[in-house]
């Protein structure tokens, strides 16, 4: 079976689609539409973007595609997350950079200071929309308290890998974590 590397998708610096041979199986057939759906480099230059952190999924679950997805994952005081999010912003110092941690449960009374890059983004807020971007058909959007938005300078990204540490004072899992960039 032959087989197309893609660098950055999903976080994943080896993710892997068979390009013959499974061609009924639906997963790969909405992975290869998405694909087609983002068009070129020149065609998402300048335009509003979500990366994230790769997370299992039930639907893209695939060895190939998902070889090691980094949440969801416990944190606790002797065990912060230290993850890759890969960014491929040209201009990221001229956009508007929004980080999102997302917990399995409510984490009112639970501190989960945030770094990108070695910088610390503090604590966050509590996040004001239950996804970052408007999402007509979302079925299952986190309840409240789960998710806290961190503003992320733009300049500190680098083009590709930046490393993500979450800290928490207190045993919680986290479940997603995406970043917005937009104007």
């Amino acid at each position: 079976m032959r087989l197309a590397c893609l660098k950055g998708l999903h976080g994943s610096d080896r993710a892997r689609f068979p390009a013959a041979g499974n061609a009924g199986d639906f997963r790969i057939a909405e992975i290869v539409e998405v694909l087609r759906e983002i068009g070129s480099p020149a065609t998402l230059r300048g335009t509003a973007k979500l990366y994230a952190v790769d997370v299992v999924s039930p639907l893209f679950n695939l060895p190939m595609v998902d070889p090691q997805a980094a949440l969801p994952r416990e944190v606790s005081p002797r065990c912060p997350l230290v993850t890759t999010m890969w960014v491929v912003e040209a201009n990221a110092a001229e956009r508007t950079c929004r980080l999102r941690v997302v917990t399995s449960e409510p984490a009112t009374d639970v501190q989960l200071p945030v770094q990108i890059n070695g910088d610390g983004l503090g604590e966050g807020q509590p996040a004001s929309t239950p996804r970052l971007f408007v999402e007509p058909y979302d079925q299952l959007s986190p309840g409240a308290n789960r998710s806290r938005d961190f503003v992320v300078d733009g300049g500190r990204l680098v083009m590709g890998a930046n490393e993500i540490v979450v800290l928490a004072s207190a045993a919680i899992t986290v479940t997603h974590i995406e970043m917005a960039v937009s104007d």
